[in-house]
C-alpha cells in the first residue's frame, strides 16, 4: 500500500461509514436497531437518503427488496414513516402512532446513529454514481 492510499484509508476510517476497497470503494455501515421507533421522512429527498443508509447498513424490506429499489414515499407522501423491525416497512405516520411507536425525524435518527452530514453527502454521491435510477429517488 502506498503512503497516499494509507492516508486515504485512515481518513476514510474516521467516519461512521466504512468504505472498503478491493477495486472500488464500497460503503458499509453498522446501524443500531431502534425498538418501537419509526422515522418520519417528509420529502422524497429525505426518504431517498434514509433508504441509502439502510441499504449500506445491510437492512432490506421485509419483502427482501433493497431499500433503494422501493419508493413508498410515492404512496404516503409527506406522512411517510419507516420502521425497522425484522426488516423495513413503510407506511403513513398515523399507522405507527396508532400502534404506539415513537416517531423521530431522520435528523434525529442520524444523530442517534452518529452519522454526520458530510458522510450523508458522500453517500449520496456514491449512489448517484452507482445507482442513479434508483426507485427511492422518485
Amino acid at each position: 500500500m502506498t503512503k497516499k492510499q494509507n492516508n486515504l484509508e485512515k481518513k476514510v476510517q474516521e467516519s461512521k461509514i466504512i468504505w472498503t476497497s478491493e477495486t472500488i470503494w464500497i460503503p458499509k455501515l453498522e446501524l443500531t436497531s431502534l425498538e418501537k421507533t419509526a422515522i418520519h421522512v417528509p420529502t422524497q429527498e429525505r426518504y431517498d437518503g434514509l433508504m441509502q443508509v439502510y441499504e449500506i447498513g445491510g437492512i432490506k424490506f421485509r419483502s427482501g427488496e433493497l431499500p433503494t429499489d422501493q419508493n413508498y414515499f410515492k404512496t404516503c407522501g409527506k406522512e411517510t414513516c419507516v420502521n425497522e423491525n425484522n426488516g423495513l416497512s413503510a407506511s403513513y405516520e398515523c399507522i405507527y402512532r396508532d400502534v404506539k411507536l415513537i416517531i423521530i425525524t431522520d435528523e434525529e435518527f442520524y444523530k442517534i446513529q452518529e452519522i454526520p452530514e458530510e458522510d450523508l453527502i458522500k453517500l449520496n454521491k456514491y449512489f448517484e454514481r452507482t445507482k442513479p435510477n434508483r426507485a427511492s429517488k422518485g
